[in-house]
């Protein structure tokens, strides 16, 4: 894949696109984290998730989202750039860490590392969760993080949303409307907090205060 700062385009200047050999298949995802100084890249194999420095196009971390070929439909970093979430067309969604100072996770060797199929950098997810309508025909289309914030603007929170804002949470967001929110922690447990419409739920005033990144 090939890219240009735009920062640096000048009126009369001409610049050469960065070049980043990505992928031996063609790239079907990108995404940027909230400072574009890390790539992630995902092709249409969807069995390898890559990230990259923007600015050296250096290989920061390579990840392993399964041996059986999918299609990506989402990939999204979190505001911190801590986590990196993908959808597919499997209705699963694997979260990444991509600041891992975990050595119990980062000594674990997969199989295709062990056989030589998977570089040693490579790590697997350290969650991943299902669609709790994965058998009704529902596309997962779009992933959201939502800010990780002790601060509630005023607004009065019951115990629930109380327990969104201090934890890391993910909205997985569907073609029939719905959408699913799991709050998930650092050590991989995960818990399915909301299942709704939110087309139905839009006019909630409370619904629109909310921060999703």
């Amino acid at each position: 894949l090939k890219y240009i700062n735009l920062r640096d385009v000048a009126k009369h200047a001409t610049l050469t696109p960065t070049l980043i050999n990505a992928h031996q298949s063609d790239v079907a995802q990108l995404a940027l984290n909230s400072t574009a100084t890390l790539l992630a890249t995902g092709s249409n194999k969807g069995t390898v998730i890559r990230i990259f420095d923007t600015k050296t196009t250096e290989l920061m971390r390579e990840f392993r989202r399964g041996a059986d070929p999918v299609t990506l439909h989402c990939v999204r970093f979190s505001p911190c750039s801590a986590f990196l979430a993908v959808a597919s067309d499997k209705d699963t969604v694997h979260i990444f860490a991509v600041k891992n100072n975990d050595p119990t996770w980062t000594n674990k060797k997969t199989l295709w590392q062990q056989v030589g199929l998977l570089s040693e950098d490579a790590d697997r997810a350290r969650i991943q969760f299902k669609l709790s309508k994965a058998t009704q025909n529902v596309t997962l289309t779009e992933l959201a993080f939502l800010k990780n914030s002790n601060e509630s603007n005023g607004i009065e929170l019951n115990a629930k949303n109380r327990f969104v804002l201090r934890s890391h949470a993910i909205a997985a967001i569907c073609d029939d409307g719905s959408y699913n929110l799991f709050t998930f922690s650092s050590d991989g447990t995960f818990d399915l907090v909301r299942d709704e419409f939110y087309l139905d739920w839009g006019d909630d005033e409370h619904f629109f205060e909310q921060c999703f990144e």
